[in-house]
């Protein structure tokens, strides 16, 4: 991925994990807490391809 590709995923992911926190408030017992832990493994994974990128 292009360093612009990176940072636009990066964006997208943090996006998607404001609203499992948003959708976990509504409905504590929809599952969201596991898909937000998922997603901060994958973000933190593209912040370190985008470190090491440059």
């Amino acid at each position: 991925m292009t360093s612009l590709q990176l940072s636009h995923t990066i964006v997208a992911v943090q996006q998607h994990m404001a609203y499992l926190m948003k959708k976990a408030d509504e409905d504590p017992e929809g599952g969201e807490h596991e898909d937000y832990l998922i997603a901060r493994s994958v973000l933190k994974t593209l912040q370190e391809a985008k470190r090491a990128k440059g």
